[in-house]
């Protein structure tokens, strides 16, 4: 008997693990679950291809999908790091370890990846990133880096700090400096404060968001006052301070401006795209970044898209 005991003793996993398997209780670990769309394009993003879901690394970029894209920021191919840096500077992530990985990430290679970090500085805005902001115009050569000093005057403009304004001046005073267009935007936005919009062509959400865009300010149309929306068929007209629709307008010599928006599927993010046009052959276009809380949508942050 005492050998027949030891013998079921040695044993005794065996039903035990009979019975778990038979019972469905012992399963094999479960899958992991599936990326969100943001990240499995990030993962998936080839040069040929950047282009197409931007969008979907403004719109729907969240807390949860960090991880992953700080994975693709420091090990992914160049495009899958450009994907990441996009997403993490433009998407809504509030994250901190976001922002430590964009300023690492900036500091390897300033003149091809800062403008992310300028990015979220600028939706940011706390005192020490408009300080830091200020210092990027401050740099020398003057407007060596076009393309920061365009970012980081348009996340000036945006928060209209007050304080850029000797920064900003000097940088128009070049005239030929990169980024002088953007200051002198900023400077108008920064001195004259939001304006008025008293009429829209209705209450849709693309005509709130444009209501957002128009007191912030529309880049590359200081000194004009008419604009011509063929899509919503009437004119825009700045008069003094305040924005007003006027349908079935027209107006001969007037710019054209044409607006394009998509949200996210929670309605709490948005891309409003404008496109400029002179009365000549030439064109250039811009998407705002927008954010909805209780008050309505705010914008966020402005991208220089195309010129012609």
């Amino acid at each position: 008997m005492p050998r027949l005991t030891d013998a079921l003793r040695r044993l005794w996993p065996v039903p035990v693990l009979v019975v778990l398997c038979s019972a469905g209780i012992l399963v094999a670990a479960a899958p992991d679950p599936p990326p969100s769309a943001v990240v499995a394009w990030a993962r998936a993003a080839e040069w040929g291809t950047f282009g197409n879901e931007k969008s979907t690394l403004i719109l729907d970029t969240t807390p949860a999908d960090v991880p992953a894209l700080l994975q693709l920021l420091a090990d992914g191919s160049e495009p899958k790091q450009i994907a990441a840096r996009y997403a993490l500077g433009y998407g809504d992530v509030s994250s901190e370890a976001a922002i430590r990985a964009l300023r690492a990430d900036a500091a390897s290679d300033e003149m091809r990846r800062r403008g992310m970090y300028i990015a979220v500085m600028g939706q940011r805005g706390a005192q020490a990133d408009r300080a830091a902001l200020r210092s990027v115009l401050a740099e020398e050569p003057l407007g060596g880096d076009w393309s920061s000093t365009q970012a980081a005057g348009f996340a000036l403009g945006i928060l209209r700090d007050a304080e850029a304004v000797p920064a900003l001046e000097r940088l128009v005073a070049a005239e030929h400096a990169g980024g002088s267009s953007s200051a002198g935007e900023a400077l108008r936005w920064i001195r004259h404060g939001p304006w008025n919009v008293d009429a829209l062509p209705s209450r849709t959400d693309e005509d709130r968001m444009i209501a957002a865009a128009l007191r912030l300010g529309l880049p590359r149309t200081g000194g004009a006052s008419v604009f011509n929306d063929e899509a919503r068929g009437g004119i825009w007209i700045l008069d003094s301070d305040a924005w007003r629709f006027r349908a079935g307008g027209r107006a001969a010599d007037g710019m054209q401006v044409d607006f394009h928006s998509q949200q996210n599927a929670t309605g709490t993010r948005g891309i409003l795209s404008l496109s400029v046009y002179c009365t000549g052959c030439c064109g250039t276009g811009y998407d705002y970044v927008l954010t909805r809380d209780g008050k309505g949508w705010r914008v966020d942050g402005l991208l220089h898209t195309w010129i012609s």
